[in-house]
């Protein structure tokens, strides 16, 4: 007998890991976002393309950006702890922007439908803080108080 409740309650256990595992990144985020809101810090996020030559093309093809190829400029508040990854995507969303990432560390690869690769084999996007290229991948680098981040979208890298 005791060895069938054992058997039930490890059953039960497995099953319940296995509901929550698909689950596990949004739960953690989740709790993540409840204990990162007690310390807001803010910054100011702003996404670009460098080549103004492209602009009218890229109006006409749908992408949203202003005479001056701005996409977004946003100042946020965001989470102690927070990666300017995560900056990106909450300041894409209040501007309805999709943002498609590859792999890990992560890699940006489309902003607001506008992607790497779309205007030449050295088109792509890069990522300054307080005007310094920062060689760490985005959803590792981390935000600080009054931080300036710049999204450019680059066709070369002269």
């Amino acid at each position: 007998m005791k060895k069938n409740t054992r058997n039930i309650i490890l059953a039960l256990v497995l099953l319940a890991v296995l509901i929550v595992i698909p689950f596990w990144p949004n739960l953690r985020q989740t709790f993540h976002q409840e204990d990162s809101s007690a310390t807001n810090i803010s910054c100011t996020v702003s996404v670009t393309c460098q080549d103004l030559s492209l602009v009218a093309q890229l109006q006409n093809d749908g992408i949203t950006l202003d005479q001056n190829g701005v996409l977004l400029s946003s100042t946020i508040s965001v989470g102690e702890g927070e990666t300017i990854l995560d900056a990106l995507e909450q300041a894409a969303e209040e501007k309805a922007l999709t943002i498609e990432t590859q792999g890990t560390p992560a890699y940006v690869t489309a902003i607001g439908g506008l992607a790497a690769g779309d205007h030449g084999d050295m088109s792509g996007w890069t990522y300054t803080v307080n005007g310094e290229m920062v060689m760490e991948s985005c959803d590792v680098q981390t935000v600080q108080a009054g931080d300036e981040i710049l999204w450019s979208y680059v066709t070369s890298w002269d």
